[in-house]
C-alpha cells in the first residue's frame, strides 16, 4: 500500500555539525473531519522510523476502517549528533513540547499517543520526564531497563573498531540474528537503514547504554501505558525483562503488559506485523 510521503513539520538543534531531530509527518484518514488524533513515535535505534513505522501504520488502517483520522508525527533523530543522551532528550522534548502545545489550541479532546519502539523507549520517557509534555496514553514496543553483557560489550567493542564500511558490509546478517526473527522479511527496511548507519554514530548511542540501568524512567511514568514484548527477542534478556514489567502493573497502576508471539526485538514476519497490529489497535481504541 501506498502512503503519503512524509512532511517536515519542525526541527530542533541536536548536537554540532548540523545535527538535529526533525519530526516529520504523514497523516491518515480525513483530518478534515474535525478532532484529528496524534501518534508521536520515537523509534529504535536507527532513528528515521524503519524499526516500526510498518507496525504503526497497520494500526492507523484499523482506525481508518473504523472512521477515525489521525496524524503521525515521527521523531526523526537518525540526524542528531549530541554528545550525551540527555542532550538528546532535551531536544525531543523540546519538539514534542511545541507541537502538543500547537495541537492544545486547535482540538478538544487530548488524543496524543506516544509510542516507542526499543532504544526509543528510554529516550521517549527521558524526554517526557522533562516535563509539560500531555499525553494520553502510552505504547511501549521492545523496552528495556538494560541490555545484557553478552550483546552490549561485543556491540561496544566492535562499533571502536570497526570502519564503517566495514560494518556496513557484515551488519546485515549480525541485524537479523539479534533483531529477528525475519521471517518473510529478510530484507525489511530496517535492516537497510542499519547498513546505511555509520559507525561512530552506532557506537555513540550504543555507549550511552554502557553501565545504564533504566528503570526508574519506567517506573516514574505515569501515563497509562502498555509494553508489548517479543517473545523470541534474542537482543535483551528477555526473562529479566519480562519479570520487570510484568511486575509493573503491580507497582504502578497505570501499566498493561503483554507479549507478541513470534515477534522478535523488531516486530517483523508479515503474520506476526498483522496480529500485533490488530491487538494493538483493540488496546488503544476499544478499551
Amino acid at each position: 500500500m501506498t502512503f503519503n510521503p512524509w512532511q517536515p513539520i519542525a526541527t530542533e538543534i541536536a548536537g554540532p555539525n548540523n545535527g538535529k531531530v526533525v519530526l516529520r509527518r504523514r497523516t491518515y484518514g480525513d483530518s478534515k473531519l474535525g478532532n484529528t488524533g496524534t501518534i508521536f513515535l520515537v523509534p529504535g535505534m536507527e532513528g528515521s522510523g524503519e524499526s516500526c513505522v510498518h507496525l504503526v501504520e497497520q494500526v492507523l488502517l484499523h482506525a481508518v476502517e473504523a472512521g477515525l483520522a489521525y496524524h503521525l508525527d515521527l521523531i526523526d533523530y537518525s540526524a542528531e549528533r549530541c554528545g550525551q543522551f540527555d542532550e538528546l532528550a532535551r531536544a525531543v522534548n523540546a519538539l514534542m513540547r511545541t507541537q502538543l502545545a500547537l495541537r492544545a489550541s486547535t482540538v478538544k479532546v487530548n488524543s496524543a499517543i506516544l509510542w516507542a519502539q526499543s532504544f526509543g523507549n528510554l529516550l521517549a520517557l527521558a524526554a517526557a520526564s522533562l516535563g509539560d509534555l500531555q499525553f494520553s496514553n502510552a505504547v511501549l514496543v521492545s523496552p528495556f531497563t538494560n541490555l545484557p553483557p553478552w550483546t552490549l560489550v561485543p556491540a561496544v567493542a566492535a562499533t571502536t573498531i570497526t570502519p564503517t564500511p566495514l560494518y556496513r558490509a557484515t551488519i546485515g546478517p549480525i541485524a537479523r540474528y539479534l533483531f529477528g526473527p525475519a521471517g518473510d522479511q529478510p530484507e525489511h527496511a530496517f535492516f537497510a537503514a542499519m547498513k546505511r548507519a555509520d559507525a561512530p554514530t552506532v557506537h555513540r548511542r550504543i555507549a550511552w547504554l554502557k553501565g545504564a540501568d533504566f528503570s526508574s524512567l519506567f517506573v516514574r511514568n505515569k501515563l497509562e501505558t502498555t509494553v508489548f514484548l517479543g517473545t523470541q527477542d534474542r537482543l535483551i534478556d528477555l526473562q529479566k525483562q519480562r519479570n520487570f514489567f510484568s511486575e509493573l502493573p503491580y507497582i504502578c497502576g497505570s501499566y498493561r503488559f503483554a507479549e507478541i508471539a513470534g515477534s522478535g526485538h523488531v516486530v517483523l514476519p508479515s503474520n506476526v506485523v498483522a496480529r500485533a497490529a490488530k491487538d494493538i489497535y483493540l488496546n488503544l481504541f476499544k478499551n
